[in-house]
């Protein structure tokens, strides 16, 4: 879904020399017991979405997102809209 979802809110570009990459991870799950109150609340994130925007190898930019479920369409929507005025593309 993510990709489908990209490619329909951004015109990307082969030959730019920026490149956008996204990452995402679903059914994350913590050990560790610094987190239990967390945990047991309900409350600790089960994924996340991060983009970076990247020139030559070097990140300048990062969004990232902790999310509860799967990054959805508007969770990705949400990211790109972040990420153009941050970097004040609109």
């Amino acid at each position: 879904m993510t990709q489908n979802t990209l490619t329909k809110l951004y015109p990307f570009d082969s030959t730019c020399r920026y490149k956008l990459v996204v990452s995402q991870k679903k059914g994350i799950t913590c050990n560790s017991t610094h987190n239990a109150e967390k945990k047991s609340s309900g409350n600790f994130p089960s994924s996340y979405l991060q983009l970076n925007v990247n020139k030559e190898n070097k990140t300048l930019y990062t969004y990232y997102q902790d999310l509860k479920n799967a990054p959805s369409e508007d969770d990705i929507r949400d990211g790109l809209k972040r990420l153009r005025k941050d970097l004040d593309l609109q």
